[in-house]
């Protein structure tokens, strides 16, 4: 009964908002998550917005990238927080791309369009 209650409150409240497409990594289920290829796709397919996970590097260097590891998408295991950026770089994910740094991400971005910025280590990339 209260959450009857509850979502007769808040429907009136969302429904006059403005849904955002925001495509989640990119379109992961046609292009590897977090690529350069998966954001561009999802700017094809008409997302007004991206999100992306990123990660320091050992170096210092912002990389977009969901796991600690790349062992999920590469068939090499690097820690990204102990790898260098030119370490990352040498890298090649499972459909042959790599490891994009933030300022590649963002040169991707169209104007008017958004980018939501998930850092996934602490306090320092900041």
């Amino acid at each position: 009964m209260f959450l009857k209650a509850l979502l007769l409150l808040l429907i009136p409240m969302f429904a006059s908002a403005t849904p955002l497409f925001v495509a989640h990594r990119g379109i992961p289920n046609e292009r590897l998550e977090n690529t350069l290829a998966s954001f561009e796709l999802a700017w094809e397919r008409g997302a007004e917005a991206i999100e992306g996970d990123f990660r320091l590097t050992r170096d210092g260097h912002l990389v977009c990238f969901h796991d600690e590891d790349t062992q999920r998408l590469s068939d090499t295991n690097h820690i990204i927080s102990r790898s260098s950026l030119k370490d990352i770089r040498r890298l090649r994910l499972n459909d042959g791309s790599q490891i994009p740094t933030i300022n590649e991400v963002l040169a991707t971005v169209p104007a008017g369009k958004r980018i939501y910025i998930e850092i996934k280590d602490g306090p320092e990339c900041i």
